[in-house]
């Protein structure tokens, strides 16, 4: 299963990111109606599912090498 993180939403349009850096761009129609920009998404080939745990996972080890960096 592909995972991508959404990188920003522009006119209806989300660009995703996946762990290699390649850049996709989907229509939000076709993303789960709360997705919003920094969420972790999975895709099964055919429907993309928010990754709720992996997202705050992702959040909060930003959070923490921020708190490093102006420590």
């Amino acid at each position: 299963m592909k995972q991508y993180s959404v990188d920003r939403i522009v006119g209806g349009i989300a660009v995703l990111t996946d762990d290699n850096g390649a850049v996709k761009e989907v229509p939000c129609k076709d993303l789960p109606a709360e997705v919003k920009e920094g969420d972790i998404l999975s895709f099964d080939g055919e429907c993309y599912r928010l990754e709720a745990e992996k997202t705050a996972d992702k959040k909060e080890e930003v959070k923490r090498l921020i708190d490093a960096l102006f420590q």
